[in-house]
């Protein structure tokens, strides 16, 4: 009881803290929010951009066509004059011409643009595809080869898990990233507690110091783990990012609240100054995300990255797994803690 009631102290103490709130809550809100809102604008820009397919060929007509999927069969047109008139206002980022001699030596498709630069690579991929089926069955046919058809299955694929929309996959990481930089912040506030005899004091009362710290500690992880699920639900209510793999992402974020309060224990333990807590805090972060992502890209070195938990928290969230990724980060924030002296006696002293 004793416990819980020191949890809920240091949590509303913590609560009232503005600059852990900016930076766990409030920046990753406007921080992923705004990037999100930059790159969606960019994709629904860029998927928004209509083509139109003009074609003069016969032979595509009666070829390559009725090959085609529906899709793509639904963005050729006869109207040339419209489609440039479209293109002209911005209604059309590109045009497609087909010439009537297509697929004549000599001949080729065109591209009208907005820019000059645009392609669609799905229908050039398919047109391509489809047309080099439509040439090698005539070359055949002109020789007069008759190969026996034998039917194949199609290999079907089937994924053992629902894969993490992309953009839910950085809404997690930037909010467990703010998650591990606020650590600092707390081991700060530890060491404010320590300098002015806040802790010392604690010593006499009745409780132990496993109470003392732990309820400290506690009472962060609970406000992490809080903040970090609102931050996600928000930013996929307002961006309409559909929730998967939700016991994945719980799991990652519980199990970042453990590896940050050994983080925060290590600032601790090995720092008396408060500047000093929040820069090594804030660059040991940012190494970690580094590490992670794989940015020593030499062979003999690759390992270092698996000291990163971010390299874990990746894994798991490509493979939408929990096990072994997520007990690593856990543990690893275990052995951070286990790494020293918790017993307030020997913490206190400056």
């Amino acid at each position: 009881m004793k416990f819980i009631q020191l949890v809920w102290f240091h949590f509303k103490r913590i609560c009232q803290n503005f600059g852990l709130i900016s930076i766990s809550f409030i920046m990753p809100l406007f921080m992923v929010g705004g990037l999100l809102f930059i790159t969606t604008s960019d994709t629904n820009a860029i998927l928004s951009e209509e083509f139109v397919i003009v074609n003069d060929s016969e032979f595509v007509e009666e070829n390559v066509y009725p090959r085609l999927s529906e899709n793509l069969q639904a963005n050729f047109t006869s109207d040339s004059k419209r489609a440039f008139e479209q293109l002209e206002q911005s209604e059309l980022a590109m045009i497609y011409e087909i010439p009537v001699n297509f697929p004549e030596e000599g001949s080729r498709i065109k591209t009208r643009s907005i820019n000059g630069e645009n392609n669609d690579i799905f229908f050039e991929s398919e047109f391509t595809s489809v047309l080099s089926e439509v040439m090698t069955e005539n070359a055949l046919n002109e020789a007069e080869l008759d190969f026996e058809k034998i039917q194949v299955a199609e290999p079907s694929i089937k994924q053992s898990y629902t894969p993490i929309d992309g953009n839910l996959v950085i809404v997690v990481f930037m909010t467990i990233f703010f998650m591990s930089y606020a650590s600092s912040l707390v081991s700060a506030d530890l060491n404010k507690l320590r300098s002015d005899g806040v802790l010392t004091r604690s010593i006499v009362t009745n409780a132990r110091s496993w109470q003392i710290l732990g309820s400290v500690l506690a009472a962060f992880s609970l406000y992490n783990f809080i903040s970090a699920m609102l931050v996600i639900l928000l930013i996929c209510l307002i961006f309409g990012i559909i929730i998967t793999q939700l016991p994945v992402i719980i799991a990652a974020i519980l199990a970042f609240c453990i590896f940050n309060a050994g983080f925060t224990m290590v600032l601790f333990r090995l720092f008396k100054n408060d500047q000093v807590i929040l820069m090594v805090g804030i660059v040991l972060s940012i190494v970690f995300v580094f590490l992670g992502i794989g940015i020593i890209d030499i062979p003999s070195f690759s390992f270092i990255q698996y000291i990163s938990p971010f390299y874990w928290l990746f894994e798991s969230l490509d493979t939408g797994a929990i096990l072994p990724n997520i007990p690593v980060i856990a543990l690893y924030g275990l052995v951070l803690f286990t790494a020293g002296s918790f017993k307030v006696e020997r913490l206190v002293k400056v």
